[in-house]
């Protein structure tokens, strides 16, 4: 019940995330299964936060609510850059979704399991395959090569785009360290659940 739960869920932001602007360039920090995704607030030579930006379905690009002009090769360029941000959000809520399937599968069995006295197995069990989620989450840092380099074009042939292009390849590095930690500790986080 609560997995089709999720599965609607999932289904529903995927079918938003198709027809809705993306926010670019907000602080954040997004965490799925070991992996996280920074994101930094663009500022200016001052040191003051630019407006807010958004790239739309069809490519467009908005600053503070208002379209920048763009050229045919610019608009593929953003459209690119979509494309990729979207993969990289796609593959983050699939492996929440696994996540919470396995946090409901270890609840509703681990009463029976405690009572049967067959705790072992359960817990090996779970704990395989919350260091499966964990070492799934590389998928995650795996796309962010594609992601920079859309980033990077459409920084290049956009300046208004430049200021919120924020991440870089030191982002790539930390979600694989923070993945390999994840994958080293996801058999005690699974104990614990």
């Amino acid at each position: 019940m609560i997995g089709r739960e999720v599965e609607k869920a999932v289904a529903e932001a995927r079918a938003e995330l198709a027809k809705e602007n993306l926010a670019l360039g907000s602080d954040s920090h997004i965490r799925i299964g070991g992996a996280t995704v920074r994101s930094r607030s663009p500022r200016d030579a001052q040191g003051n936060p630019l407006p807010k930006a958004e790239v739309g379905p069809a490519g467009d690009l908005l600053i503070d609510g208002r379209p920048v002009p763009l050229q045919p090769r610019q608009r593929a360029l953003m459209l690119e850059y979509r494309k990729q941000l979207t993969e990289v959000i796609e593959t983050g809520m699939a492996l929440g979704a696994r996540g919470a399937d396995l946090g409901i599968a270890a609840a509703g069995e681990a009463l029976t399991h405690v009572f049967a006295g067959r705790t072992d197995d359960f817990e090996r069990r779970v704990e395989a395959e919350a260091r499966k989620i964990a070492a799934e989450a590389g998928r995650i840092c795996e796309r962010l090569p594609g992601l920079i380099a859309a980033q990077r074009a459409a920084a290049a042939a956009i300046p208004e785009f430049a200021p919120y292009a924020t991440l870089a390849a030191s982002d790539i590095d930390e979600c694989r360290r923070e993945v390999a930690e994840s994958a080293r500790s996801a058999p005690d986080a699974a104990r614990r659940q």
